[in-house]
């Protein structure tokens, strides 16, 4: 999604897309192997925030590199760094003194694509009770996940007022104003820093513009500054502020992933020269899980994209 928006914004600084890369290390540096245990044919998985996770070949900073055992599969690794690792850490973001949210209700906010997917999975085993919202094409599917489905609409959403125990809102939708209205006196409202714009009407006047702008500005650095319960979060900037107890958690996804206590779904394995038209369907709405990129896989330009869509 980071790679849509960047495209969307027209960011060209950082041309090679990816966010995440996962491979085979070919070499080490000389300071590396003195300060970092790992070896040539390690299998590793970092965050590449700047992009050029898709390419063939990457030099990336030895810290922040992350040892996988060789037995798991490297899309299932993908999507435990690319989802699960932020669902989970924004549901903790959403605990009460670290409890569980057994018994909670949780309003998840765009909840169609793959990290949204990942909370309602974990958060209904958890016992939570899962309110999400997504376009009308992700419907049954998250009805079937156990989810009480809302569709992307404010409106809609003031039935839940003053309800939530939690509220992850992924969208901002309207500057946050019906998510932190859905909350509970002592609820807690979790929200991404970067919330995608493909929702917006691309013909809003520039008024309507600035509204946004600030309603998002007010609710990250006004209430997320004096009021306690509001968080913001972003992977990226996860993994910068504590990269041991991030590979700590990722390492106990990791063991959820063996003991198959959760299930990544990966919706389709695409080459390199897909890339641009997958982005086109993930802007849409339209891939039902994770895109791997196999930067190795044969280019064939008359191939189609192997993506499940949700009907």
């Amino acid at each position: 999604m980071q790679d849509c928006l960047a495209r969307a914004s027209g960011n060209s600084e950082h041309r090679v897309p990816g966010r995440q890369v996962m491979g085979i290390v070919q070499s080490v540096g000389r300071k590396a192997r003195k300060t970092h245990d790992i070896v040539k044919g390690d299998q590793i998985v970092a965050l590449t925030p700047n992009g050029k996770g898709n390419a063939r070949f990457i030099s990336i900073p030895a810290k922040t590199a992350i040892f996988i055992p060789s037995d798991i599969q490297r899309d299932d690794v993908i999507c435990l760094v690319e989802s699960y690792m932020a669902a989970y850490q924004m549901l903790n973001l959403g605990k009460n003194n670290g409890l569980p949210h057994t018994d909670s209700k949780i309003l998840i906010i765009g909840a169609s694509d793959p990290v949204g997917q990942a909370m309602v999975e974990m958060a209904i085993k958890e016992g939570a009770t899962v309110y999400a919202t997504s376009a009308k094409s992700h419907r049954q599917h998250l009805l079937k996940m156990g989810a009480i489905w809302f569709p992307n609409n404010p409106i809609k959403l003031t039935k839940l007022r003053g309800k939530m125990d939690v509220v992850v809102d992924t969208l901002c939708l309207d500057g946050y104003k019906t998510s932190y209205e859905a909350l509970k006196r002592s609820g807690r409202l979790v929200c991404t820093i970067n919330p995608p714009n493909h929702y917006y009407d691309e013909d809003a006047s520039l008024f309507q513009q600035m509204q946004r702008y600030w309603s998002t500005f007010n609710a990250r650095y006004i209430w997320g500054t004096f009021n306690r319960n509001v968080s913001f979060y972003d992977v990226h900037k996860s993994f910068a502020d504590d990269p041991k107890m991030f590979e700590h958690e990722l390492r106990y996804l990791l063991c959820k992933l063996r003991n198959e206590e959760i299930k990544p779904k990966v919706s389709g394995r695409i080459a390199l020269n897909q890339v641009p038209k997958a982005h086109t369907f993930v802007e849409k709405g339209l891939p039902n899980g994770t895109v791997v990129v196999l930067p190795w896989e044969k280019l064939d330009a008359t191939q189609q994209i192997p993506m499940e869509r949700q009907r």
